[in-house]
């Protein structure tokens, strides 16, 4: 149950191509939504395969597990089982009542599918002890708290984290689910009760359809259960990360160009999010003359992706672990993608080789599709990208930092945002964790 939140998603993308956004379909809908799908290499080879386990992003308010995107065939044929999965989203997979204890139903979810690969893949072909966990957005989100979580003790050995860290921030807390509970009753048919047995007689449709515009603007991320999740995320990576864990991690170019608004100013964001002597600082690492939407786009990119990650790998270096850092820049050719740039999503279809019909794809994209899917394969074999034929990607250095820029050609640079984020990881709300 999700309504149209990716779906619009697609629409707005491919009209920026040209395309018939008509041509999106929504998916269908349902509360028995709690499969997986499985690709798997062919008959024969090395058994068993390791295993890429993907959760969706969507803000944990929209997605599925077999969006255009996210087709695992291709990916599998690199010698890897690829599972990605489903959970429950918005109000029914992150909801808070005063007579529930358990909540994060949909990280709940995430770490039953765990637990099912591990029991199970190996019919298929996989190694239950060489998992690695992919998302993006939301998901790699809901990857942080994962990581975190008592519930998911070896249950991968390896991340991979695509434009995420955003929750990182603290967004949201349970007092602020438990007030949208009572917002929600009132909102419904007749002016239901707040009683949970009340709740669940409602028909799921009435429900989604009255949560919707409740859920405008608001995030859906994972909060402190006692359970799946015992403390802030950030004290928790803080404090401890598994022990032989490799992370592979990175962000596009234009994480947010595509989301700036007509009426959004650089003065008004600096002042919402940072405080007076952090935006004067800011403004000298500003080039003049810039854009408004791109440095909005460079200020708001870096505040809800770059830096987290940035942050995210640090912990992992601080402890010794590997980590590989990505940017990509690739932009589609055409004037159309100029207004977008690598946006957010981006990279999905070069990862696993699921290029729309309506996106302009050339010989480059093929050339970096060839590249990424075999980094991706390489780093679910090894925990390492690296490869035959393929450029060199040196491992993450915190005291520089650097990273793997992936564009037309590949280059090793530092990170684009590095001197932002000595100021963006200090500003609000991230120390309200």
């Amino acid at each position: 149950m999700q309504g149209t939140y990716i779906s619009d998603w697609y629409r707005d993308i491919s009209a920026y191509f040209g395309a018939d956004a008509a041509a999106i379909e929504d998916p269908l809908e349902s509360e028995d939504c709690l499969y997986l799908n499985i690709w798997t290499p062919a008959a024969g080879g090395n058994l068993p395969h390791p295993v890429l386990v993907y959760i969706h992003g969507g803000s944990n308010k929209g997605g599925w597990s077999y969006e255009p995107n996210l087709i695992g065939e291709t990916l599998s044929r690199r010698g890897i089982v690829v599972v990605t999965i489903a959970y429950r989203l918005g109000m029914f997979g992150f909801f808070a009542h005063p007579e529930l204890e358990q909540l994060n139903f949909g990280l709940q979810d995430q770490v039953a599918a765990l637990h099912w690969i591990k029991n199970y893949i190996a019919a298929a072909g996989g190694d239950p002890d060489k998992v690695t966990l992919m998302g993006e957005s939301s998901g790699a989100n809901d990857i942080d708290f994962l990581i975190a979580s008592p519930a998911t003790t070896g249950l991968f050995r390896q991340v991979i984290h695509h434009s995420g860290g955003s929750a990182l921030r603290g967004r949201t807390d349970r007092n602020e689910y438990l007030e949208m509970t009572h917002v929600l009753s009132d909102s419904l048919p007749g002016g239901q009760p707040a009683r949970l047995q009340e709740l669940r007689s409602i028909h799921a449709a009435s429900l989604m359809n009255a949560s919707s515009a409740l859920m405008q603007g608001r995030y859906m991320d994972p909060v402190i259960d006692g359970d799946t999740v015992n403390t802030a995320v950030t004290e928790s990576l803080r404090r401890s990360i598994p022990d032989n864990l490799a992370l592979l991690i990175g962000h596009n170019g234009n994480e947010r160009l595509s989301s700036i608004k007509e009426d959004w100013t650089v003065d008004g964001w600096l002042e919402k999010n940072t405080t007076p002597a952090q935006a004067a600082r800011l403004r000298r690492l500003l080039p003049a003359n810039t854009p408004r939407r791109e440095t909005l786009d460079r200020l708001d990119s870096a505040y809800y992706y770059l830096c987290p990650s940035l942050w995210l790998a640090q912990q992992f270096r601080a402890r010794n672990l590997p980590v590989w850092y990505f940017e990509f820049t690739r932009q589609r050719e055409g004037d159309a993608a100029a207004a977008i740039g690598a946006y957010h999503g981006a990279e999905l279809p070069y990862v696993f080789d699921t290029h729309d019909d309506w996106l302009p794809t050339t010989a480059v994209d093929r050339k970096i599709t060839a590249w990424m899917i075999n980094y991706w394969a390489n780093f679910v074999k090894t925990g390492n990208p690296n490869g035959d034929k393929l450029p060199p990607w040196v491992p993450f250095d915190e005291s520089t930092p650097t990273m793997q820029r992936i564009d037309n050609e590949v280059s090793h640079t530092q990170h684009s945002s590095a001197a932002l984020c000595e100021i963006l990881l200090d500003a609000p709300p991230w120390q309200k964790h």
